[in-house]
């Protein structure tokens, strides 16, 4: 975390994994936007949508570290405010299984502890999508958002990706 960082997140939605971060189930009706029924209830409205989708074609990913998928992406918030996060990204191994995770950071630090969810061993020469959802609460201020992916072991590629960043406040 960096010094200083005043960051506050909660990890509400799901990982599409059988393995993952012990956080208990994730609540009824959660995904990458917020149910109607909670943005209403809590007086919440969409702020703005922040969309990218990329396909780098085998972009190496590095070992043992978080590899971000794009540039840091600023979200202001006027008042403390919520982003739905939904991340999904497609890789491929070579000669070695892996297993790897996919994250979100806020201003350089990982969301939740443990920070990422880890998806199940990735087979040598293979394919695999996978999809994460994470709802961010930030305090006001502009921040920078990373959709990032970790892996353990060499030659792992990036072959596509997309995000998507709803954000909402009152």
């Amino acid at each position: 975390m960096l010094a200083g960082a005043a960051v506050s997140v909660a990890v509400v939605g799901h990982a599409s994994a059988s393995r993952r971060a012990p956080l208990g189930p994730p609540p009824a009706g959660a995904a990458h936007q917020l149910p109607a029924r909670s943005v209403a209830a809590a007086g919440l409205k969409v702020k703005t949508t922040i969309a990218v989708a990329d396909n780098p074609g085998g972009f190496p990913l590095a070992v043992s570290d978080y590899t971000p998928l794009t540039a840091a992406v600023p979200v202001k918030c006027s008042k403390p405010c919520f982003v739905a996060t939904h991340v999904t990204a497609r890789v491929a191994t070579g000669v070695n299984a892996t297993n790897w995770a996919m994250c979100v950071q806020s201003d350089g630090s990982t969301a939740g502890e443990p920070p990422c969810p880890y998806f199940p061993m990735l087979a040598a020469l293979n394919f695999d999508v996978r999809s994460f959802d994470q709802l961010l609460a930030l305090p006001r201020g502009t921040h920078m958002l990373v959709p990032t992916i970790y892996v353990d072991a060499a030659a792992v590629t990036l072959t596509s990706y997309s995000f998507t960043f709803t954000v909402y406040a009152k």
